[in-house]
């Protein structure tokens, strides 16, 4: 894969185009495409105001917000040194990080900007955006490379 093989910078610049993406079909559900465009209401465009966190559920505002500050604060400082010592830290780990990192913010900066998180992407019963895409692909990435066996370990 070429980005296995790439700098963090390229991943880091992903991540930001996918937050970029993310934020115009945001804008897109809220301001041109705010119809339902759906086939057989099972898959398609559904503009959606979501007020709780993964899978609508319902956490007060002010908690999620104190929650993830630290957490892309933590995310951004790893991202951040994985740029400026891009020989010791992978780049499927870097890739991992930036995904969570841009996805997260994108989700941050529609709670303060909208209250909510704008999702738009519907299958089957739920709804749901590309930053919810980016943080899941994330951390599955994460938790492949994580529990990789490395050369030399044993049972």
């Amino acid at each position: 894969m070429i980005l296995t093989k790439s700098r963090p910078t390229v991943t880091v610049l992903l991540g930001g185009v996918f937050l970029l993406i993310d934020q115009l079909f945001k804008y897109l559900a809220l301001n041109s495409f705010d119809v339902d465009y759906t086939y057989r209401g099972l898959i398609g465009w559904k503009p959606f105001l979501n007020p709780g966190v993964a899978f609508s559920l319902p956490v007060p505002q002010l908690i999620v917000l104190v929650f993830t500050f630290p957490i892309l604060i933590l995310l951004g400082f790893t991202i951040f040194r994985s740029l400026l010592k891009p020989k010791n830290n992978p780049s499927p780990y870097n890739l991992a990080v930036s995904l969570i990192f841009f996805g997260a913010l994108s989700n941050l900066i529609d709670r303060l900007l909208y209250q909510h998180t704008v999702d738009y992407v519907l299958i089957y019963t739920g709804v749901f955006n590309l930053a919810d895409v980016m943080i899941v692909l994330g951390f599955v990435i994460y938790i492949i490379l994580s529990t990789r066996k490395k050369p030399g370990d044993t049972l």
